[in-house]
Parts: C-alpha cells; structure tokens; sequence
C-alpha cells in the first residue's frame, strides 16, 4: 500500500454534509498530479475533492472524509442534486483520450473498501461525473473501465481474505476518526456482466453489486 498525504484545502463547506450516498469519480485532466494538489491548495480556486490518485498510484486526501468539498458542482442523480452535499470526490490523474493505469483501478478499489467498511461510510453509488453532470462534463469518460474497477474491489477486496487497507497516513491533519470495521464473507465471486443491460436505469453498477452481494 502506497501512503496516503493528507492536506488541508481551503476549499469547502463549513456546512455538515448531508449524506455519504455517493462516490464520484473525476480526472484532473493532467497527467501528474502535483498541479492538481497545488490548485486544490490554492483559495482562489474553488475547486477540491477528497483523493487525488497519481498514475503511478500514488495517493492525496484533502480535508476529512465527511467534508463537503467542491468537485460536482451542477449535478443530480434520481432526486438527489448539488451532489457535493452527498458525496465523496475522487480525481484520477488522466487527460481524455488516455487509458487509466492499473494502479489507479486498484487504489480507487481500495478506497473505496477503506471508505465502507474500516470508515463505515454507507456510500450506495459509484458514479462518473459525466453521469451526473451529463452535457456538462465528459469525465471520467468512455476508457474508464468500469467493469475492471469493479473486478479489483471484488477480487482483492472482497474475496481475499485481505486485511482493510488502513493507508499509511502522514501531513497536516488530524488522524482519521474511525468507525467499526464490518468485513463481510464473500464465498466466492460473482459474475460482472458487461456495464450494460441487466441494470434498472435508475441504479449505478456499484449498487448492482451491492445487490448482488447482499451488502445493500
């Protein structure tokens, strides 16, 4: 597991956030990430999310797991809008046209274990911004490979035996606060169909297999 540096943005909400439902997934549109982290520093810019995620899988967090941060902007899915207020931000450093790497693919999956079950952060959809701000927004596009994001979450997660990753922490804030960790046993594998098809419209994959695995 590579370490995670946790930095302090000046860029949120002091509003309590009213949800932890969802986990949207963005690209930087550069390919290293230190402009990135550096503009999310910048006050002038008013934009953040909670992870950067480097191609070589390198890893930043940005304020507290439950802080509403500024990566959705206009943006809506079912009858939840201003989705900054329901959710969790997460930047692949990547540009249009250029696959995600490996890395990427298995520290987003690890996050996100991390975030349900060693935070206990009840998060129900796992969304592309172009999902919820469609016509807006084009990331993280037609090359994130969905279906392998998922196979990673489920394959070195799930299914492994492995230990909740805990991120080796180091920066400016506080330690995470923690809830209690619910590893659930999954005896095996189920089978990912394509994204496409088998799935009501209203619903994001990751709520299919959530589902399916009975951890809804």
């Amino acid at each position: 597991m590579k370490s995670l540096m946790r930095m302090q943005s000046p860029n949120y909400s002091k509003k309590k956030r009213l949800s932890d439902k969802f986990l949207i997934i963005h690209y930087t549109g550069a390919t290293e990430p230190e402009g990135s982290v550096a503009w999310f520093l910048e006050k002038k810019a008013k934009v953040s999310a909670h992870f950067i995620i480097a191609r070589d899988g390198r890893a930043w967090q940005f304020n507290e797991t439950d802080s509403w941060l500024w990566h959705a902007g206009r943006s809506e899915w079912n009858e939840f809008s201003n989705l900054n207020g329901h959710s969790i931000g997460i930047e692949l450093c990547c540009v249009q046209g250029l696959a995600f790497t490996d890395e990427q693919y298995k520290i987003c999956a690890e996050l996100l274990y991390y975030l349900r079950m060693h935070l206990s952060l009840p998060v129900h959809y796992v969304l592309g911004h172009d999902q919820v701000s469609p016509g807006r927004k084009v990331d993280p596009g037609p090359l994130f490979n969905w279906t392998l994001f998922y196979q990673y979450w489920i394959d070195e997660c799930l299914c492994n035996d492995k230990p909740v990753p805990s991120f080796d922490q180091f920066g400016t804030l506080p330690p995470q606060k923690v809830g209690k960790a619910v590893v659930p046993k999954i005896a095996r594998r189920p089978e990912i169909a394509p994204p496409r098809g088998d799935v009501p419209p209203d619903h994001s994959w990751f709520t299919h297999l959530l589902e399916k695995l009975h951890l809804a």
